[in-house]
């Protein structure tokens, strides 16, 4: 959990923007996207939040990615990345 709230100190506040059809909140500020329309339904949420180091029950394991019903877990050397039901995306950020 520190490394998420040290990730939010590091990159800021994020927002909520609109992108390949779809409204994104994230918590990581992504000035590269459009921002949403106020009051639209957010369809993807971005968060920084702890991601397990492998997933229970990973029917397809390699060495950087996990998958599970419901679940992909990308690890990489900057950080881990968790995408649950296509709707939300937890970033871990590594530590230095």
């Amino acid at each position: 959990m520190a490394n998420a709230m040290a990730g939010r100190a590091r990159y800021g506040s994020g927002g909520v923007y609109q992108a390949f059809g779809l409204c994104i909140r994230s918590a990581l500020p992504l000035p590269e996207l459009p921002a949403a329309e106020a009051g639209a339904a957010v369809d993807v949420s971005v968060r920084l939040k702890p991601a397990p180091s492998f997933l229970p029950g990973a029917i397809e394991a390699e060495p950087f990615i996990e998958t599970a019903p419901g679940a992909c877990l990308v690890k990489t050397p900057v950080g881990r990345m968790l995408v649950s039901n296509g709707a939300t995306i937890d970033l871990d950020p590594a530590t230095a």
